[in-house]
């Protein structure tokens, strides 16, 4: 990875950096069937790392844990809809232990358990979409053509479903899909 801009450390600037495509720099892609252990460590994320030179131990050992339940990496529709229900019982905890009562909340409780960095593209009565850079689950992988977040997916469709009512959420962008940034459309009905 290439970076010629010296991060700032305010997070709402390196959100810009993001949305006007400097961050997060030059990085090469590789296209894989499934996740090897070496792809599950491949991490990229500069923000965190500026605030933390040890966040690849952290991000690893979340990866390592969360990936050690898809069959052999390869994310099967068990291991997904598991990430899932997991992913909304926390989701579940954190709105019910005050940390997330607002979208505003949303980005603070990311940022602070170092998830990712939360931008809110649209937000209506009906659909909020959500861009996650830096994204702890997948910023760094090689492509695999489907969406790999759906622990996070099941966070935000808890907490979503406590704020606003019920929903559907979809990982619409996702590094493994060969995107730089997670993108979450929520729905409610």
């Amino acid at each position: 990875m290439s970076v010629e801009v010296l991060l700032p450390l305010d997070p709402i600037e390196v959100l810009n950096f993001y949305r006007e495509g400097i961050l997060p720099g030059v990085v090469k892609r590789r296209v894989v069937e499934k996740l090897s252990l070496s792809d599950v460590l491949e991490i990229v994320r500069p923000y965190f790392k500026a605030l933390d030179p040890e966040d690849d131990k952290y991000v690893s050992l979340t990866r390592l844990m969360t990936f050690s339940t898809a069959k052999r990496f390869g994310i099967d529709d068990m291991s997904a809809a598991y990430l899932f229900h997991a992913g909304r019982n926390l989701g579940r905890e954190m709105f019910h232990k005050g940390l997330v009562r607002s979208v505003d909340d949303l980005f603070k409780a990311f940022l602070e358990y170092k998830v990712g960095l939360v931008d809110v593209v649209k937000e209506s009565e009906d659909v909020i979409v959500i861009d996650v850079y830096e994204c702890i689950s997948c910023s760094g992988l090689p492509i695999i053509n489907k969406p790999v977040c759906f622990f996070k997916a099941g966070v935000l469709s808890a907490l979503f479903e406590k704020l606003v009512g019920a929903n559907t959420v979809k990982e619409e962008k996702c590094w493994a899909l060969g995107d730089l940034k997670c993108r979450f459309r929520i729905e409610f009905f």
